[in-house]
């Protein structure tokens, strides 16, 4: 829980308290959906033109609400009321001053794919119990408030922050909020080009976050970004992770930190990093896909920019798990489960078939793929492209639901796949039958929209649990 003191808020914003009424003495942290408003916690009475959260303030009371941030005053309810301009701003406003309080470190953590799992490992590695990090996926204009204004200084000694953006100009916004000490970006890809437009765009916005960084502060990237001319604005704040056989693009950074992977065990690899041309520090690390090291890479980086040690570091990451249904592994009888369909675009689809055909490789596959939403005008393209980039053996099948599922089958075709082995459903009962009786190794991997995940059959068992209790 937080403790904001009211008597800042008429500090920090344009408003007032009604009748100078002040709630208890602290507010634990601030929420807009009465539904997972906990007693303590102010309510946020947004106006939206989908509702006007001024109606359920009353319902916030019987909550528990502490106080309410409101346009205007509700003169029945008896709830203490800071009144402002607009809740949004005031809510953005209040985030960034108490964000401004905090002295411990604050990480924010942005990029194509890959966020989510970047900002759970980091959490891991530095300790849950001490570090506030973005719960579900509050990382937006809205989302990154909340989660600023939930941070107990009393508790966190560090803070790790998503910043997530559909588009321009709202990167911008966040890192006027967030201001972070270290800066990750995790990469830069095709997503959620129906606003942002084309990848150099995604590129500049990204990179707004590093811009936003403390000048005292660190910016964290894999070489693969350094591809793009915002990359190369860090200058000497800049720690770029160099994989293995890839060419060094950016201008003076102030370091360079090389890194290799090498295979130790199935579902297990070992990435050693090189800083500052010292010993190497070598990890065991329970992934084993590029991404997924990359995102490893970034993370230890950053864990050990904030004091954790290398002994430390090692025994998190022996309990490290995806994060829910960003590249988990799961296991009935037979059959491995690969599930990956939190989210996706063309990139996060490539490195989701790398990290599935390297789980179980000798077994047949199925891929289920739901198509990916808001690539604009490029969607029919896109996803023929990443068709084209499955390349199915002979023993394994491709179920495809979604929009463009015609387009997706036609990739996989022309990429020499037999009619056969292709099929568009978009039927859920059908689909799950499928998934039920298939033996072998399945691929779930698609938009959220989709919910590939309510295809799994009971019972099934986590992979990396299944390990440990090996």
């Amino acid at each position: 829980m937080s403790c904001i003191p009211p008597v800042k808020l008429a500090e920090w914003t344009q408003g007032y308290w009604q009748r100078n009424v002040l709630p208890v003495a602290l507010i634990a942290g601030f929420n807009n959906d009465t539904r997972l408003l906990k007693p303590g916690e102010g309510f946020v009475a947004l106006e939206t033109v989908h509702r006007n959260g001024h109606d359920f303030v009353g319902s916030a009371v019987a909550r528990g609400a502490s106080m309410a941030l409101v346009q205007k005053p509700l003169e029945h309810l008896e709830v203490p009321q800071f009144v402002v301009p607009n809740s949004l701003l005031a809510l953005q406003d209040i985030a960034h001053a108490w964000r401004m309080v905090f002295r411990g470190p604050v990480i924010g953590v942005t990029g194509s794919c890959g966020k989510t799992s970047t900002k759970d490992l980091l959490a891991l590695l530095i300790g849950r119990e001490r570090v506030h990090a973005t719960p579900r996926n509050l990382n937006n204009y809205l989302g990154l408030p909340l989660t600023l204004c939930g941070l107990n200084p009393q508790v966190h000694e560090a803070a790790i922050v998503e910043a997530g953006i559909n588009e321009v100009g709202e990167m911008e916004l966040l890192g006027k909020i967030l201001v972070p000490d270290i800066s990750i970006i995790t990469m830069v890809g095709r997503a959620h080009l129906e606003k942002l437009g084309s990848v150099q765009t995604i590129a500049r916005e990204k990179a707004l976050l590093g811009m936003h960084t403390r000048a005292s502060g660190k910016v964290i990237f894999p070489s693969s970004c350094c591809s793009f001319e915002s990359f190369r604005k860090f200058g000497g704040r800049s720690l770029v992770l160099l994989p293995e056989g890839e060419d060094m693009l950016c201008q003076t950074p102030e370091e360079v930190i090389p890194y290799d992977v090498s295979e130790v065990y199935e579902s297990r690899r070992q990435l050693t990093l090189w800083r500052n041309s010292k010993t190497p520090s070598r990890y065991v690390v329970p992934a084993w896909s590029p991404g997924m090291m990359s995102n490893a890479a970034l993370a230890l980086v950053a864990a050990s920019l904030v004091g954790a040690m290398d002994e430390d570091i090692q025994l998190a990451l022996n309990h490290w798990e995806p994060s829910e249904n960003r590249g988990q592994a799961k296991r009935l009888g037979n059959t491995v489960y690969y599930v990956d369909c939190y989210n996706a675009n063309p990139d996060s689809f490539v490195e989701a078939f790398t990290a599935f055909r390297a789980l179980s490789p000798h077994l047949p596959r199925l891929y289920v793929l739901g198509c990916m939403k808001e690539l604009g005008e490029r969607a029919a393209e896109l996803h023929y492209e990443t068709g084209v980039a499955l390349k199915i053996r002979g023993q394994d099948r491709v179920l495809i639901t979604g929009e463009f599922a015609g387009e997706m089958c036609r990739g996989v075709l022309d990429s020499g796949a037999r009619d056969a082995q292709v099929m568009c459903i978009e039927d859920t009962d059908t689909l799950r039958s499928e998934v039920c009786s298939f033996e072998g190794q399945v691929l779930l991997k698609g938009s959220r929209a989709y919910a590939l995940e309510k295809l799994l059959p009971e019972n099934c068992v986590d992979l990396a649990k299944e390990e440990i209790a090996c």
